[in-house]
């Protein structure tokens, strides 16, 4: 019986694949900075390709802030960015990267921190927290930022002034790379550039729908591990021949029976963003538990399938005007959680609160009360925050979690 419950479960083997991908992406950004190329700092919802078509490295100051999370270093470089001001319960993404800039030598990076950028682009269409933490970035690094502006995506929002609005906004920052690297925009290199990461986005989205078959081969862990290259280097065949053989590792445990846990009791829908310092644990647990996230919106969020190299400034366009993360009407997410939940199967819903960003909870007790009393669904919600464990109780999260798989048993009888 131990040798048969072994063959169900294991950790994915592109795993080592992924972290060799993650650790080589820092250090080629480094040696880019090196070598005189410029460097720029993007925000997640940002063109990547278009400014990569003029010639910069681009790296994500999120990312590199969920990676502190993982390694459970950034609360050391929240406290230092509280030591000079900043509010304890600013966004900790925001905390973590000034903490690290303003920390000097002494940061605790564990990739070194991120070379220093030549140019900072960011949008306000994840949040208005991210304009303010990146002018502050500007200016202690004396670096010039560009700010692309998104109105926010009301139900009724009309899409093609808001497209239009921002495409202006667009060539202005073409035209504002142009003057910086004395270099002509080319049409034509950001279209293969678009190509290629139409491909990468479409394996990364076929990816996380493998998750519908029961029982669930991964969990939404193993997904958000995964979002890395589609964000980063999404137009580079390093990614897509990560997708290829991610998704071909995963169609054989699908074949093999191979489940994400050693039990799937229950499938849970998982909304928020969970805190990266307690992944291990919190995955430990909900296995113990017999309970697998097999769907969430952070998820989904990394797809960028409004790709189209027939269209690459409108590609462009989409990306920033049209990325739907958290710039969106409360009923949106409350939609794609219902979706979820039907087109995967799932028993329930986990909402993992995140106490410092207000946009990606403040929707969270009307989505409780709408699954609980229009779908009859048992939700939990759990308290903890992005990066910063401080914020975070494991003892009372387990205790959350065991009376969710309680109420979870109450209704399989």
């Amino acid at each position: 019986m131990a040798q048969e419950k072994e063959k169900k479960v294991g950790r994915l083997e592109s795993q080592a694949r992924l972290g060799n991908i993650i650790k080589n992406f820092y250090i080629e950004a480094q040696e880019a900075k090196r070598e005189g190329k410029p460097i720029a700092w993007i925000s997640t919802g940002s063109p990547l390709e278009l400014i990569t078509a003029m010639g910069y490295t681009c790296v994500y100051p999120e990312a590199h802030s969920a990676t502190c999370g993982g390694r459970r270093v950034a609360s050391y470089h929240c406290q230092v960015a509280e030591q000079k001001g900043f509010e304890q319960h600013l966004c900790t993404y925001a905390k973590n990267d000034l903490g690290c800039i303003l920390s000097g030598s002494d940061n605790k990076s564990p990739v070194g921190g991120l070379p220093k950028p030549d140019l900072i682009v960011t949008s306000n269409n994840s949040c208005n927290t991210i304009q303010k933490w990146w002018e502050n970035t500007s200016r202690y690094l004396d670096v010039p930022m560009v700010l692309i502006d998104t109105p926010f995506l009301a139900r009724d929002a009309n899409r093609k002034d808001i497209n239009k609005y921002v495409g202006k906004q667009l060539l202005d920052l073409v035209s504002f790379m142009e003057n910086q690297t004395k270099k002509r925009f080319d049409r034509d290199v950001l279209r293969e550039l678009v190509r290629n990461s139409e491909e990468s986005a479409r394996l990364y989205k076929k990816f996380v729908t493998l998750n519908r078959v029961v029982p669930a081969p991964v969990s939404v862990f193993d997904q958000w591990a995964h979002n890395f290259p589609n964000l980063t280097m999404r137009f580079s065949e390093k990614a897509k021949n990560h997708y290829e053989l991610l998704i071909e590792e995963i169609e054989q445990r699908i074949s093999g029976g191979i489940s994400a846990y050693p039990e799937e009791k229950y499938r849970v829908y998982f909304d928020g963003i969970c805190p990266w310092y307690g992944l291990r644990s919190l995955s430990k647990k909900l296995a113990e538990l017999g309970i697998v996230p097999v769907s969430s919106y952070y998820s989904g969020v990394f797809s960028f399938s409004g790709l189209d190299a027939g269209d690459p400034l409108g590609s462009m366009v989409q990306i920033v005007a049209n990325w739907p993360i958290l710039n969106s009407w409360i009923g949106y997410r409350v939609n794609v959680a219902m979706r979820n939940i039907e087109e995967f199967s799932a028993d329930g819903a986990i909402l993992g609160v995140a106490l410092s960003c207000k946009p990606a909870s403040l929707h969270m007790l009307y989505e409780q009360d709408m699954l609980v009393r229009e779908w009859g669904l048992p939700v939990v919600r759990i308290d903890g925050d992005l990066v910063d464990e401080r914020f975070y109780s494991e003892e009372e999260t387990y205790m959350r979690l065991e009376a969710f798989a309680e109420t979870l048993k109450s209704r399989k009888f």
